[in-house]
């Protein structure tokens, strides 16, 4: 009988022939090299300080060029809208002269720098573009997603607005009354 000694090297050296008939392990696939995240981070909150600008401008074509063509719109007291919905009503926006300031812009994203969500407050005030009258003015938090397009561009996926604080939209008020008149002295009787 063999001892223990020769027992174990036998094991030993049977170990070492197996673990070198083991496949080897894949190597990992290259990484396409991209901007640091943090330098991916800087380029979304250009981008969304750019979305801004051309909300501003009032150009539908420089908004639109921001989303995605399988957006969804999400506001808060409406309807979700889709992409059409959502051209549709930045179109009838035109009317409007509307301005949009944002801060406060936070950018999450993974590493694959794939998508972000750039969190901000913003605030809109919406005029009659012919009288110049504030129709409607609104604190928001705004929520865009952004995904990695098939040309390799950000755009907005979805977005999600929701008032900071509680607000309504009125008509315009009515004219005052005009003063009411003084009653005619008493004629004497």
């Amino acid at each position: 009988m063999p001892d223990a000694n020769f027992c174990r090297a036998a094991a030993l050296g049977l170990l070492a022939v197996l673990a070198g008939c083991s496949p080897a392990a894949e190597p990992a696939p290259p990484t396409k090299a991209g901007p640091s995240l943090d330098a991916f981070k800087a380029a979304m909150i250009a981008e969304a300080n750019q979305l801004t600008a051309d909300y501003n401008s009032g150009d539908v074509g420089k908004l639109a060029a921001h989303y995605a063509s399988d957006q969804v719109l999400m506001q808060d007291g409406g309807p979700n809208l889709d992409a059409a919905g959502a051209g549709a009503r930045r179109k009838g926006q035109t009317s409007f002269a509307i301005t949009l300031v944002t801060s406060n812009i936070i950018v999450d994203a993974p590493a694959s720098q794939d998508m972000a969500t750039v969190r901000s407050t913003c605030i809109v005030n919406v005029n009659d573009k012919t009288t110049g009258k504030l129709i409607m003015s609104q604190a928001n938090n705004c929520l865009l997603g952004y995904r990695r397009q098939a040309d390799g561009s950000m755009k907005v996926n979805w977005s999600l607005t929701s008032p900071t604080v509680p607000h309504a939209v009125s008509a315009p008020s009515a004219p005052p009354a005009p003063p009411a008149q003084p009653a005619p002295p008493a004629t004497p009787a």
